[in-house]
């Protein structure tokens, strides 16, 4: 019986238990997608963190993240634009790249539609066009990331089985852009031989600055109204989702996390949740 590998762990600020990085690693080079998101803004802030490992980073998204650092460079790309014209941005900017990170999303506007199929097909088409410009540009990453999130398990459908483990079945009740999404990369990277990696974080916490997606909007808004009308904040929900466990993690122990699954050779073609352990009702 072989022994167990053994781990050295740190810690980071507030982030405990973290494992280590083999220092070797050094020139690394990567690709983060929609780098001015909250996720992608976050992901920057890590990697910017050890410029001796990461070499040189290509934020890719169609403004500029909030994040600067010496070892970044943004490149102004529209995913929907289609394959060649990423694949010239990428060109032009001479992008070589060990490590691709994915997070780019768009929101549709209210005169689209807003059907699930519409909607997949949609956000499959973001994934689809950037890695066919990899392939255009001759690029082949060892390691492809693809962050998704816990709508995987149907959680924006109703109840689900708890706890939410990776090897539940799919939901199919409606098309669902994370499936589509996952199907794309999947056979992308075995037709290329390549590796890759799914993530489910749930809630994130944390906030940039451009970045939309954050539930503080709503609960403005919604306190805003109470206001007016002179009537309490009270829980606008039910019972039920009051006593609702909700998994959390940060945008940046995510990121901590994506950087140490990308880098493990023994992590590679698998999918894994993410959340801190401090679930609140």
């Amino acid at each position: 019986m072989s022994s167990p590998k053994a781990l050295t762990i740190q810690s980071k600020g507030i982030f405990h238990g973290l494992p280590t990085i083999p220092e070797p690693l050094k020139g690394l080079r990567a690709i983060v997608a929609g780098a001015s998101g909250m996720s992608g803004q976050h992901m920057i802030q890590v990697l910017a963190q050890s410029p001796q490992r990461w070499e040189k980073v290509y934020a890719v998204s169609r403004s500029p993240p909030s994040v600067k650092a010496e070892n970044t460079q943004h490149i102004s790309i529209d995913l929907l634009s289609g394959s060649e014209d990423i694949a010239t941005a990428l060109r032009d900017n001479g992008v070589v790249a060990d490590v691709v990170f994915f997070f780019s999303y768009v929101q549709l506007r209210p005169s689209q539609s807003t059907e699930a199929n519409a909607v997949a097909l949609l956000l499959g088409r973001l994934l689809q066009n950037l890695l066919e410009a990899l392939d255009l540009c001759s690029i082949v990453p060892q390691r492809i990331l693809l962050q998704t999130g816990l709508k995987t398990y149907g959680v924006h459908l109703g109840p689900v089985s708890i706890p939410m483990v990776e090897s539940d079945p799919r939901i199919n009740i409606e098309a669902n852009f994370y499936y589509t999404q996952e199907d794309i990369l999947i056979e992308y990277c075995k037709t290329r031989m390549l590796k890759y990696n799914i993530t489910h974080p749930s809630w994130i916490l944390g906030a940039v600055q451009g970045s939309l997606m954050n539930i503080f909007y709503p609960l403005a808004v919604y306190a805003s109204v109470q206001k007016y009308l002179k009537r309490p904040l009270l829980f606008p929900g039910d019972l039920v989702a009051w006593d609702k466990a909700q998994p959390i993690s940060s945008g940046t122990l995510n990121s901590l996390f994506h950087e140490w699954l990308v880098l493990n050779p023994d992590a590679g073609n698998q999918s894994l949740n993410i959340w801190d352990g401090s679930d609140f009702t």
